[in-house]
């Protein structure tokens, strides 16, 4: 902008734009180019101090404009060479704040989130048990999810290839589930349930009498390949939910076992719901809900049970590995 000055001897009052005396230095406008560079810049550091629309972030945007406004008569009055050294000093405060308020929202303090607890759930919707150590793999912990029950009456009872196609179920559905405790010892699945004997599956392969029939069994959309795990398992769990047989004499539900090779996963891209969170057709899973392992804090848990009347246990979020943390979320 042009600088005016106001002279006692001119009528007009008006000045030439290319000098102006201040204590008693003769200063001469500096270039354009300079100028403009150097106030886009400037403009740039307030935006970013402002917002990105100039309203976002608690900041304004009339903020963004004094600073802009400011720029010319600072570069007029001290000169270009001190403003930009001015305006550098300034930019990197404001970097730096930036940053310094990004890590201060992202940065995790080492040392202060200690993983706790590791927990298996061979069964799904059964209890799992804790281990100090476990061997992992790309379908999550091993025997981790790798059974499920599954219902085969009414309509869920259709074919489907030929192969029987039963719907899993869930301690939603049937709470006494939540019930069943379960462990992995070297050779056998163990469940206990309250008022029922103990049943022992073999983990090698089915070894009981009417086992390893073939059947697809649907976790919420998508289809994985088991077997059953015969008779006794089928009698044990129609003595524990209170189920019939049906009509056909099949029974109602029935212990299926994921098969062990990659045939038998559920593809993740199949779900018509969250299948676009899986990367490539090579992303399966056994009969979890959606991911292969699960994750909770602790102290996220205990800012929960603040919050309500009554407290919830860290197992009812059922995670394969508990972080204890000081902090919430």
């Amino acid at each position: 902008p042009h600088t005016h000055t106001h002279s006692p001897c001119s009528p007009a009052g008006c000045t030439a734009p290319t000098d102006e005396v201040l204590g008693g230095t003769t200063m001469a406008t500096r270039p354009a180019p300079i100028r403009q560079r150097f106030q886009q810049y400037m403009m740039m550091v307030a935006l970013a101090v402002a917002g990105e629309d100039g309203s976002k972030k608690g900041r304004g945007a009339a903020r963004g404009r004094d600073l802009y406004y400011l720029i010319p008569v600072h570069m007029h009055y001290y000169g270009a060479r001190t403003s930009l050294a001015a305006g550098a000093l300034l930019g990197t405060a404001v970097a730096a704040a930036i940053w310094w308020r990004w890590r201060k929202d992202t940065h995790i303090p080492r040392g202060d989130h200690l993983l706790s607890r590791i927990c298996v759930y061979p069964v799904k919707s059964c209890q799992g048990f804790d281990v100090d150590e476990w061997t992992v793999g790309t379908l999550g912990l091993q025997y981790d999810r790798q059974w499920c029950i599954a219902r085969f009456d009414g309509l869920s009872a259709r074919e489907r290839d030929g192969i029987p196609l039963g719907v899993a179920v869930t301690a939603r559905e049937k709470r006494k589930l939540a019930t069943v405790e379960t462990l992995i010892t070297p050779t056998h699945l163990v469940l206990n349930a309250p008022g029922m004997p103990e049943l022992r599956v073999c983990l090698d392969k089915a070894l009981d009498r009417g086992a390893g029939a073939e059947c697809n069994v649907l976790v919420w959309r998508t289809r994985g390949r088991g077997v059953t795990e015969g008779f006794t398992s089928r009698a044990w769990l129609e003595s524990l939910l209170g189920c019939t047989r049906d009509s056909d004499g099949k029974a109602t539900y029935d212990l299926i076992r994921l098969q062990p090779n990659a045939s038998g996963c559920r593809k993740l891209e199949e779900d018509t719901k969250w299948g676009f969170y899986a990367k490539s057709r090579a992303d399966v899973s056994r009969f979890h809900d959606t991911s292969s392992l699960s994750l909770v804090s602790a102290g996220s848990v205990r800012e929960l049970n603040r919050r309500l009347e009554e407290d919830v246990p860290v197992d009812c979020f059922r995670a394969n590995f508990v972080v204890d943390s000081p902090l919430p979320f």
